[in-house]
């Protein structure tokens, strides 16, 4: 899973404001809420990970028109969870 694929803190408090909203509902309302809920989640969930591929491939195009080579650049590991 990549970070541009987990849930943001927004997309998990309107997950839960959702779950609450649909507490009274019959099962189709609620079901019909859910369902809206995860396409639109799904929505920003693919829009994201494109901005996060153009943002990396701009980045990159940057760096080598400044004579940087991007594979050189030391990085920082990341943390382990």
């Amino acid at each position: 899973m990549t970070n541009a694929e987990r849930l943001t803190l927004e997309q998990a408090r309107r997950v839960a404001d959702v779950v609450i909203r649909c507490l009274g509902l019959p099962h189709r309302f609620a079901q019909q809420e859910y369902e809206a809920e995860l396409k639109r989640i799904a929505y920003h969930q693919r829009r994201n990970a494109e901005a996060s591929r153009c943002h990396r491939k701009k980045r990159i195009e940057d760096y080598l028109a400044m004579g940087i080579n991007p594979d050189r650049i030391k990085s920082v590991e990341p943390k382990s969870p």
